[in-house]
């Protein structure tokens, strides 16, 4: 089985621990602190040639929020011509009961 790629995005310490003892036994991830920093570690992964397979993306995040970094995450693909469904999958997570918020990432 190939090792998945994955970032985790997540400004909370306990919330990136609880999402790492899930994952860590199915490949290796990265750590991004804000949205700012989760752009540009997809920006650069991608110009390495090494994109991520999938990232763990909070809504609610210091400097810029979740759903403003799905949005400009999936504008960068589209510039270099990767539609949504061969782009990197994307998995929301949050500690809101907001279904409008979970609803708006769809």
């Amino acid at each position: 089985m190939k090792a998945i790629r994955m970032l985790i995005v997540e400004d909370e310490f306990l919330s990136r621990k609880l999402v790492i003892h899930y994952i860590q036994k199915f490949g290796t991830f990265d750590i991004a602190v804000n949205g700012e920093e989760a752009v540009q570690a997809v920006k650069e992964a991608y110009e390495a040639d090494n994109p991520y397979d999938v990232i763990f993306l909070d809504i609610m995040m210091p400097e810029k929020d979740g759903l403003s970094v799905l949005k400009e995450i999936r504008e960068y693909e589209d510039g270099k011509g990767i539609n949504a469904a061969a782009g990197v999958k994307i998995i929301m997570t949050t500690a809101l009961g907001d279904a409008k918020s979970v609803m708006s990432a769809f």
